[in-house]
Protein backbone atom coordinates (compact mmCIF):
# COMPACT_ATOMS: atom_id res chain seq x y z
CA UNK A 1 0.00 0.00 0.00
CA UNK A 2 0.86 3.82 -0.41
CA UNK A 3 -0.53 6.60 -0.09
CA UNK A 4 -0.32 10.63 -0.11
CA UNK A 5 -2.23 13.31 1.55
CA UNK A 6 -2.50 17.33 0.89
CA UNK A 7 -4.41 20.11 2.99
CA UNK A 8 -4.90 23.37 2.32
CA UNK A 9 -7.42 25.96 4.34
CA UNK A 10 -9.33 28.55 3.41
CA UNK A 11 -12.30 31.31 3.92
CA UNK A 12 -14.25 29.72 1.47
CA UNK A 13 -17.93 27.97 2.25
CA UNK A 14 -18.71 24.00 2.57
CA UNK A 15 -21.00 24.83 -0.21
CA UNK A 16 -18.21 26.72 -2.73
CA UNK A 17 -16.09 24.00 -2.49
CA UNK A 18 -18.23 21.51 -3.05
CA UNK A 19 -20.08 23.11 -5.86
CA UNK A 20 -16.48 22.83 -7.45
CA UNK A 21 -16.17 19.51 -6.92
CA UNK A 22 -19.62 18.22 -8.16
CA UNK A 23 -19.18 20.49 -11.57
CA UNK A 24 -17.06 17.44 -12.68
CA UNK A 25 -16.20 18.36 -16.00
CA UNK A 26 -14.05 21.67 -15.04
CA UNK A 27 -11.91 19.60 -12.65
CA UNK A 28 -8.78 20.04 -15.16
CA UNK A 29 -9.48 23.70 -14.83
CA UNK A 30 -7.90 23.60 -11.33
CA UNK A 31 -6.36 19.74 -11.60
CA UNK A 32 -3.51 20.23 -14.35
CA UNK A 33 -2.78 16.61 -14.43
CA UNK A 34 -6.00 16.18 -16.16
CA UNK A 35 -7.29 16.72 -19.93
CA UNK A 36 -10.76 15.72 -19.15
CA UNK A 37 -12.78 14.43 -16.81
CA UNK A 38 -16.56 13.32 -17.55
CA UNK A 39 -19.85 12.47 -15.00
CA UNK A 40 -22.01 9.78 -16.09
CA UNK A 41 -25.17 10.60 -14.46
CA UNK A 42 -25.82 13.07 -11.36
CA UNK A 43 -22.46 13.40 -8.52
CA UNK A 44 -24.05 10.77 -6.19
CA UNK A 45 -22.99 7.19 -4.95
CA UNK A 46 -22.51 5.18 -7.46
CA UNK A 47 -22.09 7.05 -10.62
CA UNK A 48 -18.70 7.31 -12.77
CA UNK A 49 -16.10 9.28 -13.51
CA UNK A 50 -14.12 8.86 -16.11
CA UNK A 51 -10.60 10.59 -15.78
CA UNK A 52 -7.89 11.52 -18.98
CA UNK A 53 -4.69 12.57 -18.00
CA UNK A 54 -2.42 14.42 -19.85
CA UNK A 55 -0.15 11.05 -20.58
CA UNK A 56 -3.39 9.75 -21.64
CA UNK A 57 -3.69 7.75 -19.38
CA UNK A 58 -7.92 7.13 -18.71
CA UNK A 59 -9.06 6.20 -15.08
CA UNK A 60 -12.63 5.20 -15.09
CA UNK A 61 -13.23 5.15 -10.92
CA UNK A 62 -16.59 5.00 -8.97
CA UNK A 63 -18.41 7.27 -6.17
CA UNK A 64 -18.33 5.02 -3.26
CA UNK A 65 -19.46 8.08 -0.76
CA UNK A 66 -20.93 11.42 -1.47
CA UNK A 67 -21.64 13.54 1.61
CA UNK A 68 -23.23 17.00 0.36
CA UNK A 69 -20.91 19.65 1.67
CA UNK A 70 -18.81 17.04 3.64
CA UNK A 71 -16.55 14.92 1.25
CA UNK A 72 -16.84 12.08 -1.01
CA UNK A 73 -14.25 9.02 -2.18
CA UNK A 74 -14.21 7.42 -5.27
CA UNK A 75 -12.38 4.44 -6.19
CA UNK A 76 -10.20 3.11 -9.48
CA UNK A 77 -9.65 -0.29 -10.09
CA UNK A 78 -6.40 -0.91 -11.68
CA UNK A 79 -5.09 -4.64 -12.06
CA UNK A 80 -4.40 -6.40 -8.92
CA UNK A 81 -5.20 -2.97 -6.77
CA UNK A 82 -7.28 -0.12 -6.50
CA UNK A 83 -6.61 3.34 -6.26
CA UNK A 84 -8.48 5.28 -3.52
CA UNK A 85 -9.34 9.38 -3.45
CA UNK A 86 -10.65 10.64 -0.90
CA UNK A 87 -11.96 14.73 -0.44
CA UNK A 88 -12.91 16.14 2.34
CA UNK A 89 -13.86 19.43 3.93
CA UNK A 90 -13.34 19.91 7.48
CA UNK A 91 -14.74 22.73 9.70
CA UNK A 92 -11.73 24.90 11.50
CA UNK A 93 -13.73 27.63 13.12
CA UNK A 94 -14.71 30.58 10.62
CA UNK A 95 -11.92 28.34 8.20
CA UNK A 96 -12.17 25.18 6.20
CA UNK A 97 -9.95 22.58 5.92
CA UNK A 98 -10.09 20.70 2.44
CA UNK A 99 -8.15 17.09 2.50
CA UNK A 100 -7.56 15.38 -0.31
CA UNK A 101 -5.88 11.44 0.08
CA UNK A 102 -4.98 9.18 -2.68
CA UNK A 103 -4.64 5.63 -1.58
CA UNK A 104 -3.42 2.87 -3.88
CA UNK A 105 -4.19 -0.48 -2.25
CA UNK A 106 -3.50 -4.43 -3.31
CA UNK A 107 -0.73 -6.94 -4.09
CA UNK A 108 0.69 -4.79 -7.53
CA UNK A 109 0.46 -1.21 -5.71
CA UNK A 110 4.22 -1.30 -5.31
CA UNK A 111 3.78 -1.34 -9.34
CA UNK A 112 1.07 1.31 -9.49
CA UNK A 113 3.61 3.65 -7.31
CA UNK A 114 6.20 3.49 -10.01
CA UNK A 115 4.09 3.85 -12.77
CA UNK A 116 2.43 6.99 -11.24
CA UNK A 117 2.49 7.15 -7.55
CA UNK A 118 5.18 9.72 -7.07
CA UNK A 119 3.77 11.94 -9.90
CA UNK A 120 0.43 11.69 -8.01
CA UNK A 121 2.24 12.80 -4.92
CA UNK A 122 3.91 15.84 -6.79
CA UNK A 123 1.04 17.27 -8.03
CA UNK A 124 -1.54 16.60 -5.40
CA UNK A 125 -0.40 19.73 -3.17
CA UNK A 126 -0.58 22.34 -6.35
CA UNK A 127 -3.71 20.63 -7.31
CA UNK A 128 -5.37 21.61 -3.60
CA UNK A 129 -3.60 25.21 -3.85
CA UNK A 130 -5.22 25.45 -7.67
CA UNK A 131 -8.72 24.37 -5.89
CA UNK A 132 -8.62 26.67 -2.92
CA UNK A 133 -7.77 29.79 -5.33
CA UNK A 134 -10.12 29.59 -7.29
CA UNK A 135 -12.98 28.35 -4.33
CA UNK A 136 -11.78 31.82 -3.08
CA UNK A 137 -12.79 33.67 -6.42
CA UNK A 138 -16.01 32.32 -6.96
CA UNK A 139 -18.89 34.66 -7.56
CA UNK A 140 -22.53 34.75 -7.63
CA UNK A 141 -22.00 34.94 -11.18
CA UNK A 142 -19.18 32.27 -12.17
CA UNK A 143 -19.82 28.71 -13.04
CA UNK A 144 -19.55 26.98 -9.90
Amino acid sequence: MWQCQHSEVTHSSESKIWNIWADVSHWPTWNHALVSATLAGEFQQGSTIELQYVHNRIIKATITRCDIHKGFVMVAKLPLAKLIFSHEIFEQGELHKITQQVICKGPLAFFWQRIFGSTIAKQLPETIKNLVKIADQVTASSPF
